[in-house]
């Protein structure tokens, strides 16, 4: 069985020295990613805060529109009051770790102290699975076709589907009767959907044992706790990129094992859990908690009716692809949310297996991500600022000829601003490209010029 203690990266808990701005004001303890995110702002952060205090220089709320990862809501904390917003809850969910005011001491080895009991407990019942695959981990140097075979069929819902057999088969086929028998399946939500494809079955017991623990645990140590959940899910994952976009595929279209990925897929599998949320924990906690801020899910045209009366600007940074954001995060929605999903099939109708990707039916679909829709959203985000009588400063990417199309131009957005406001103005971030997955047909943004600022006013 593996232990929970094999792990691969250095556990960390100093916290990071503060980062000023030109004016020695303090903007955040060294802004960082709390999760592998698609277009993160965080290199970013130092123009975005320039433009907002020429815009609002006496430094009053500032809305986040589409918050994200929080990178940008997190360094904007220290220096003014944020509104930080996004409809999806894993983002609400890192924003409040990051922002919420929260007067506790580390808490994290009680919270790990009662995880390893729980974990104790429903770990019986993914015993064959996961002896199974600490077999496959030790042999998969000079073997890895056992390894393989849990990355293709290791999911206990393409079981139930019918989708797998021999050795693997047998062993999915008594850890789901004896899920059945047991009272732990409302607890194994990382295990059941996404133990075996995007984590280890062991490291998915652990994602489990922990939420569990959080959500007996006092709120503000719950509050940092999820944040420190999403971070350590994003760290472990066994993809390509660290997304979720598509769990790993080990081999060829014709059969052939990917040599090159089986180190990979080794070293990922054994991130320990545990040290991974200990460290996340402790980052989260020593982030400066000035200034008081709310944090809300919700949609944009939500937000900005109910939740901007008293904010002096807005920053907006809309998706701009056909992309819809939500595919690479599913996961992470689905560990917050601790539902049962309906799952999308192989077809539109909703007949066939189940998608290898095991993606939510509801997930959420942008209207700034589909092209009919795309100006009626920019429409509608323009008008909404414009009715609060602030600035807006928007993220966009503009069209590049060797990445993905966006669905409008940047002149036919400031033709859409000029309606609402009365000065509009293109400003560039000048050598700034996002992250990318590390797939040459997955690269979301390339080109020098891969980010503007469209500032409203």
């Amino acid at each position: 069985m593996l232990s929970d203690g094999m792990a691969t990266e250095n556990h960390e808990k100093a916290s990071k020295p503060l980062l000023a701005d030109s004016e020695g004001q303090t903007l955040s303890a060294n802004p960082w990613r709390p999760i592998h995110y698609l277009g993160s702002k965080l290199r970013l952060i130092y123009p975005i805060t320039s433009i907002l205090d020429e815009l609002d220089p006496e430094r009053g709320a500032v809305c986040d529109l589409f918050a994200g990862s929080g990178t940008v809501a997190s360094s904007l904390s220290q220096t003014r009051s944020v509104v930080a917003s996004d409809i999806q809850e894993f983002a609400r969910t890192i924003c409040a770790a990051l922002l919420e005011t929260s007067p506790i001491a580390d808490g994290s080895d009680q919270v790990l102290a009662n995880a390893r009991e729980i974990h104790r407990r429903i770990s019986r019942q993914l015993g064959p699975l996961v002896e199974l695959e600490t077999e496959a981990i030790r042999s998969a140097e000079h073997d890895p076709e056992l390894l393989c075979n849990i990355v293709d069929d290791g999911s206990l819902l393409s079981d139930e589907m019918g989708n797998a057999n021999n050795s693997l088969a047998k062993a999915k086929k008594d850890v789901l009767k004896r899920i059945r028998q047991s009272d732990s399946g409302d607890i194994l939500i990382a295990t059941r959907f996404y133990g075996g494809l995007y984590f280890a079955y062991d490291q998915a017991l652990w994602l489990d044992a922990v939420s569990e623990a959080l959500n007996r645990a006092i709120p503000s140590l719950r509050t940092i706790g999820y944040g420190a959940v999403l971070s350590t899910a994003s760290e472990i994952v066994n993809t390509v990129g660290k997304q979720f976009a598509q769990p790993i595929r080990p081999r060829t279209k014709d059969g052939e094992i990917k040599s090159h990925l089986i180190r990979q897929m080794v070293r990922d599998r054994t991130i320990s859990v545990s040290s991974s949320f200990d460290k996340w924990f402790a980052r989260y906690l020593s982030v400066p908690r000035v200034n008081s801020h709310l944090v809300v899910r919700g949609d944009y045209k939500y937000v900005l009716q109910n939740h901007c009366s008293e904010v002096s600007v807005v920053y907006a940074d809309p998706p701009y692809t056909r992309d819809h954001y939500s595919r690479f995060y599913h996961v992470l929605e689905t560990l917050c949310l601790r539902d049962t999903p309906q799952i999308t099939t192989t077809m539109l109708n909703g007949t066939g297996s189940i998608s290898r990707g095991i993606y939510r039916n509801d997930r959420h679909q942008s209207p700034f991500c589909i092209k009919s829709q795309a100006p009626d959203a920019f429409r509608d985000l323009f008008s909404g600022v414009s009715s609060l009588d602030i600035p807006l400063i928007c993220s966009y990417s503009p069209f590049v000829s060797n990445g993905h199309p966006r669905l409008m131009t940047v002149e036919a957005i400031v033709d859409l601003a000029k309606i609402y406001f009365d000065k509009v103005e293109v400003r560039f971030a000048e050598g700034v490209t996002h992250s990318k997955l590390n797939k040459s047909e997955l690269e979301m943004e390339t080109g020098k010029n891969a980010e503007v600022f469209i500032v409203c006013r």
